[in-house]
């Protein structure tokens, strides 16, 4: 979230509490007030309409007598790029299996570890392990394609070019593709 959309943010929830921060409340004035707010349906600065809970309000209300506007600033999280389900020894051996066969799917990369004991069955998905490769961590596209010069090279489980032109281990182009398609017939 950049700062001006965090900024937006602020204004939004600013705007909702509106008058309710400059005025002195009774005793359960407060209450009845954000009773009322979280009914209704507001509509942000991308013009999507949106209902805000009661104990949310709540919280904006006493962030702002405490803290101000910024106080009402989404705070980025602490933990923002970084796993929560993996570890970071296990983190790298995932890399380290795309990297030794960049055709891994994500969906096999956690079946073969589940196989092999590392991780129960079940505990890290396979959307997990595509945002770890998808962050550029792997080298390599989280669906086994490889970036070059334009071209994708996309291995079949029967290890057969699928795409056209083939690349060779070289690195040679178009003048490989009849060689790779003799090759892996």
């Amino acid at each position: 979230m950049t700062d001006d959309e965090r900024n937006h943010e602020a204004l939004f929830r600013h705007a909702i509490l509106g008058d309710l921060l400059s005025r002195n409340l009774r005793r359960g004035q407060l209450r009845r007030t954000l009773k009322q707010l979280a009914q209704q349906t507001y509509q942000d600065h991308h013009g999507r309409s949106r209902r805000v809970a009661y104990k949310t309000l709540e919280e904006w209300y006493y962030k702002y007598r405490n803290g101000g506007f910024e106080a009402l600033k989404p705070r980025p999280r602490s933990d923002r790029n970084t796993s929560r389900v993996l570890a970071e020894d296990l983190q790298q051996l995932i890399l380290d299996m795309k990297r030794e066969d960049p055709g891994r799917s994500a969906r096999l990369i956690v079946r073969e570890l589940e196989l092999a004991g590392r991780i129960p069955t079940g505990e890290v998905s396979r959307s997990s392990v595509e945002r770890l490769l998808h962050r550029g961590k792997g080298g390599v596209g989280s669906r086994g394609t490889l970036p070059l010069g334009g071209l994708l090279l996309r291995r079949t489980l029967a290890g057969r070019c699928a795409a056209w032109p083939c690349i060779d281990e070289s690195g040679n182009g178009a003048e490989a593709a009849s060689d790779c398609f003799r090759t892996h017939r």
